[in-house]
């Protein structure tokens, strides 16, 4: 049998209050749209730069959470942007199966992502992971 118990930790220094969040969409290559959602600072009418992630395209949904790395993004100064791509678990299984394996599609969605993050914040570093 196993046991799962908490650990102690120390506390996080996370204020969500100073945190934005939205939730987009954008058309992929083909027309498909593609969800993202980006998390940046109140305080700040532009981010330094925009740390792009997306999960890997494995079937599994990516929600909000907390991260430590996402979180020393917004203490730079940055934005986290969560991409949706097809495959991913967020809209329901048909659209999971139906592109679970067109890899070269699941690419473009990222892409989309990435091109209109560049319009929206243009002269920002994009880094993507």
């Amino acid at each position: 049998t196993y046991e799962i118990k908490k650990l102690k930790s120390d506390p996080v220094n996370f204020f969500r209050e100073n945190v934005k969040y939205d939730f987009k969409w954008v058309s992929s290559a083909d027309g498909l749209q593609v969800p993202y959602k980006i998390w940046s600072r109140k305080d700040q009418a532009k981010p330094r730069a925009i740390y792009l992630y997306t999960y890997g395209f494995i079937g599994i949904s990516q929600f909000g959470q907390y991260n430590r790395k996402f979180q020393g993004k917004l203490d730079q100064n940055g934005a986290v942007v969560i991409a949706s791509p097809r495959g991913g678990g967020e809209l329901g299984l048909a659209r999971q199966v139906d592109f679970k394996s067109d890899m070269f599609a699941k690419m473009n969605d990222v892409v989309a992502v990435a091109n209109q993050l560049r319009a929206d914040f243009p002269n920002t570093p994009i880094v993507f992971s």
